[in-house]
């Protein structure tokens, strides 16, 4: 799992601030600061989402683009 987690690590920093600026959007139209759970939701959230991100566009990609890069040579 950690070694999965690094591989993510790109998706997370590119994810986790468009969840945590739409949680906190979300709260100042509710009129108020976010709850504590929330946040932990959002880091779950965010890593939920740098994880599928990984597994079903990142590694896809870099597949079919060495797949590439090897048929050419």
């Amino acid at each position: 799992m950690p070694v999965l987690l690094g591989e993510a690590s790109y998706a997370l920093y590119i994810l986790h601030l468009t969840v945590l600026q739409s949680l906190l959007a979300l709260d100042r139209s509710a009129g108020g600061a976010p709850p504590v759970w929330a946040g932990y939701a959002a880091l779950v959230l965010a890593l939920a989402l740098s994880l599928l991100v990984h597994l079903f566009f990142e590694l896809p990609l870099r597949r079919r683009f060495t797949t590439y890069i090897n048929a050419s040579r």
